[in-house]
C-alpha cells in the first residue's frame, strides 16, 4: 500500500466545519431514527454553532440497526436534516435506543460504493463479503463484527501510526491510496 498526501498550498477553501466525530465528542449532534424507524433515512440535529461535515461511508451505530451514511452531507448549525443511509446490520431491527452515535469508523470502499451507487442488497453483500474475508462472526451480520476484531484494530493502529504522524502540520486536504500499484481511492476536501 502507498499513500500520497494531497497538500494545499495557501489558505483553505472552506469555512469552519467540524466532523461527525468532533460533534459527537463535544455532544453537539443528535442522530435518531426517523419516526419509529426508516431504513433509508435518519435524522441529524446539529445543536452547535458550526456546520457538521459527514462523509459518505461513515458508520453510525445504535438505533434499530447500524447504518452507513450514503452521501456526503453538511448539516448547518442549529438545523435538523433527514439524511440517506443504508443498513450495515442485516439481522437486527430492534433496539432499546432510537439514537445513534458515530462508530468512529469509515466503511471500506466496496460498501461505500454500494451505498452510493447500488442497492441495499449490494451493501449487505459487501458487508457479508468483508466479514467472510476477516472471519468475523456476527449473529446480525453487522459491519462492526469485522472492524472491531482485535487484529483489524491492531493493523489500523500500525498503519495510522505510521501515516498520521507524517502528515501532521502539512495542510493535508486529501489522499491518494494505491494498493499493488493501482489507485484504490482518492479523497480531496476543501480544508485539512
Amino acid at each position: 500500500m502507498a499513500v500520497f498526501p494531497i497538500v494545499r498550498k495557501g489558505p483553505s477553501a472552506g469555512g469552519d466545519y467540524i466532523t461527525l466525530d468532533e460533534a459527537t465528542g463535544q455532544k453537539l449532534v443528535t442522530i435518531r431514527e426517523k419516526g419509529d424507524g426508516s431504513v433509508p433515512i435518519v435524522i441529524i440535529i446539529n445543536n452547535g454553532k458550526y456546520p457538521i461535515y459527514i462523509s459518505a461511508g461513515e458508520i453510525i451505530i445504535g438505533g434499530k440497526q447500524d447504518r452507513i451514511v450514503a452521501y456526503d452531507v453538511v448539516v448547518p448549525p442549529r438545523k435538523e436534516l433527514p439524511i440517506e443511509v443504508r443498513c450495515v446490520e442485516h439481522g437486527r431491527w430492534q433496539g432499546a435506543r432510537m439514537e445513534f452515535e458515530s462508530a468512529g469508523a469509515m466503511s471500506g470502499r466496496a460498501a461505500k460504493m454500494a451505498a452510493q451507487f447500488s442497492s441495499q442488497d449490494a451493501v449487505w453483500h459487501e458487508v457479508a463479503e468483508q466479514n467472510t474475508q476477516l472471519a468475523a462472526e456476527s449473529s446480525t451480520g453487522s459491519y462492526r463484527a469485522g472492524i472491531s476484531k482485535p487484529e483489524v484494530e491492531a493493523a489500523y493502529r500500525e498503519y495510522a501510526g505510521a501515516i498520521l504522524s507524517a502528515l501532521e502540520g502539512r495542510n493535508v486536504v486529501g489522499m491518494i491510496v494505491a494498493i499493488n500499484g493501482r489507485v484504490h481511492a482518492i479523497e480531496i476536501f476543501g480544508g485539512p
